[in-house]
Order: C-alpha cells, then sequence, then structure tokens
C-alpha cells in the first residue's frame, strides 16, 4: 500500500492521513536540500529550538552550535538556507536578539574585522558594564572578556587597541 498510494514515503502517507500535522523533517528522515525554502527553512530553525529542544536565551548563548543541526538532521537546510551559517538560522527566527558573539562560537576570521571588534567592545562597555570610554581605560580586564563571551577577541587583541579602535571610531563618526 505505501509503495503503491504514497510512492513509498512515509512522510505522504501521513500527509494523507493528518494535512498539515507534520513536517517532512520532523520525521528523522532524508529531506532533499531542495525541499527548503528561506521560510520553511525558519519555521525549522524554531520548531527545533522551542518545540524541540525548549532552549531559553541563555541555553542558546550557552550551547547554540552547527552540532545540534547536525545532531537532529537539519544541517542541509542550514546549508540550503542559511549559507551553513548558524547564526543567520537563529538570527533569521530572532531578529537582534542575540549578537554573534554571544553565542558559543563565532566564524573563523570573525575578530580580523575592526568593525566586529568595535562592536563587541561597545556592546561589552555600554551594554554589558554600563560604564563610559574613560572608565573602560582604566578597568576593561580579562574577567569582563570572559564573562560576556569574548575571551577570543581579548585573546586576539590587547585591551588598549581595542578602546583605542572604538575611540577613533566615534572620533570619525562626527568628522
Amino acid at each position: 500500500m505505501l509503495k503503491r498510494a504514497f510512492n513509498c514515503t512515509i512522510f505522504e502517507a501521513l500527509e494523507a492521513t493528518y494535512p498539515g500535522r507534520f513536517k517532512k523533517w520532523q520525521l528523522a528522515d532524508h529531506v532533499k536540500n531542495d525541499y527548503w525554502s528561506k521560510a520553511e527553512g525558519i519555521i525549522a530553525v524554531k520548531w527545533l529550538i522551542e518545540n524541540k529542544l525548549k532552549w531559553s536565551n541563555s541555553e542558546i548563548k550557552g550551547f547554540y552550535s552547527k552540532q545540534i543541526y547536525k545532531d537532529n538532521n537539519l544541517y542541509g537546510m542550514i546549508q540550503s538556507c542559511f549559507n551553513s551559517s548558524p547564526f543567520e538560522a537563529i538570527n533569521s527566527v530572532y531578529p537582534n536578539r542575540f549578537k554573534q558573539w554571544e553565542l558559543p562560537n563565532v566564524p573563523r576570521n570573525f575578530w580580523n574585522s575592526n568593525e566586529n571588534c568595535i562592536n563587541a567592545t561597545k556592546w561589552l562597555i555600554e551594554q554589558q558594564l554600563k560604564i563610559d570610554i574613560k572608565t573602560a581605560k582604566l578597568k576593561l580586564a580579562k574577567k569582563h572578556f570572559k564573562d560576556n563571551n569574548l575571551l577570543s577577541l581579548y585573546c586576539k587583541h590587547p585591551v588598549a587597541e581595542l578602546i583605542e579602535m572604538v575611540e577613533n571610531k566615534n572620533i570619525h563618526k562626527f568628522v
């Protein structure tokens, strides 16, 4: 019956029996990459985070990675819909809720961009520590970077250099 009526696919049989109740990727069945659209990818990411994993924001910040997609047969979806970028996926579902550096892993060479370094340092100083740049010059330490998931930034650039980048960015903004 499965072969004749449903082209040998369990999903087609379930869809005929329970229309719209299940998504193809929920059945732990291989889903071809041409199945995915960005809209379907967003639905899949939201389902994975909210329904299957039931993660809070702090759990996302602590455990989110490409591996969760591999473990849940959704890695092809990340490749097809989000350029293999877990951050692009999570940001599509929850726009601007997370900074890229708040998640466990930033892409290779992420800290080679001065813009990323400046944005993360400003975020740390202004939003997390709520201090001004003069105070940051005196008090900013490795502990602050470590506590805010920015240790890799700290290891790549000295604090004085980061503060100088932020100051120069602020000067150029007003020129």
